[in-house]
């Protein structure tokens, strides 16, 4: 990737604010990147500083392919909570894959899940008896999938999530890169969270092949 780019990216970062995080006074970065044919690696980032976290993104962000997509997603909003209360919260979700908010299984985010990846994984399935249309979906965590993704994902083979008596719910502030230009993603509302913020309908003209084009899931 382009040393412009990524420096672009620290930048859009920066002016999103709020690079503190929560519960334990850590800046939090997330990046997924992908090649734009297959779903991202993610991987999160962790430090007391910005700037010496930056240091450690930046360098991987230069081993990319200049055509990465690239997501990165700030922690921001943090919330503790007992593992039955998140179950008894999680099953009150209306639907399937309504889950809007990334999961952590430690205080440090060493085994830590986006939201993208947990509704793209399908972590969070819904009841057996469940019928579209008929909430709640009282969806419950398929924690021995989830530990195999990390495992994989963090390539190590011991991560155990299965002792955890908390978890740690969070939001965040997101910005994308296609390699070239810098686009800040929607922080509020419910559906809209994590979309793209459109600021000129000229690059949202429709193109009439993409209908014919096979779609892709980025995470």
């Amino acid at each position: 990737m382009q040393k412009s780019v990524i420096q672009k990216l620290k930048q859009a970062l920066i002016d999103n604010g709020n690079l503190e995080s929560h519960e334990n006074d850590m800046v939090v970065l997330a990046v997924s990147i992908s090649d734009r044919r297959h779903r991202a690696n993610v991987k999160f980032y962790r430090d007391r500083a910005f700037n010496t976290l930056w240091t450690t993104v930046a360098n991987d962000l230069n081993t990319a392919p200049k055509n990465s997509w690239v997501r990165i997603d700030l922690v921001q909003a943090v919330q503790k909570l007992r593992r039955s209360i998140f179950e008894t919260k999680l099953a009150k979700v209306p639907k399937m894959n309504y889950w809007r908010y990334g999961v952590s299984f430690d205080a440090d985010f060493k085994h830590a899940l986006l939201e993208m990846e947990i509704n793209g994984q399908n972590f969070f399935k819904p009841d057996k008896d469940f019928v579209v249309g008929e909430p709640p979906a009282k969806s419950w965590a398929d924690y021995h999938q989830i530990e195999n993704y990390l495992r994989e994902r963090e390539s190590n083979p011991t991560i155990d999530i299965s002792g955890a008596q908390n978890v740690w719910i969070f939001t965040t502030a997101a910005i994308f890169s296609d390699g070239q230009k810098i686009r800040p993603l929607a922080v509020d509302g419910f559906l809209t969270a994590g979309i793209r913020t459109i600021t000129n309908k000229v690059d949202c003209k429709i193109n009439p092949n993409a209908v014919r084009t096979k779609k892709i899931s980025f995470l």
